[in-house]
């Protein structure tokens, strides 16, 4: 299935818990209401810990990202939609991501979901 993976990072001096309200109360409502009938499935994964170390080869202090989205979608067409430009729309999207996201930090691309069977 046809996917879109964000990875997200909250916007400097904000905590988790005011990312996490902020993208449940408002973006997520958003999405729902602009795109959700498009949408297979919505998921919103806020992390917790993170494995790794940091350049210095420390243990890292805090998730680089504050949570991975994935939007996963029916078919090819349905993600279509979902991307197609929408300047007003866009618009109204990108200023909500300035009140609690660090957009310069934001990645995401597509991906295609294969599931194994147990």
């Amino acid at each position: 299935m046809p996917q879109i993976v964000l990875l997200l990072k909250r916007k400097p001096g904000m905590t988790p818990e005011e990312f996490k309200a902020h993208y449940e109360s408002s973006h997520a409502q958003m999405a729902m209401k602009h795109h959700g009938h498009l949408m297979k499935d919505y998921r919103r994964n806020y992390t917790e810990t993170q494995f790794g170390l940091d350049e210095f080869g420390k243990p890292l202090k805090e998730p680089v990202y504050d949570c991975v989205t994935v939007i996963t979608f029916e078919n090819d067409e349905n993600m279509a939609e979902f991307m197609k430009e929408n300047p007003e729309l866009s618009a109204e999207f990108i200023a909500d991501e300035h009140r609690f996201l660090d957009r310069e930090k934001t990645v995401g691309f597509t991906a295609h979901q294969e599931v194994a069977p147990l």
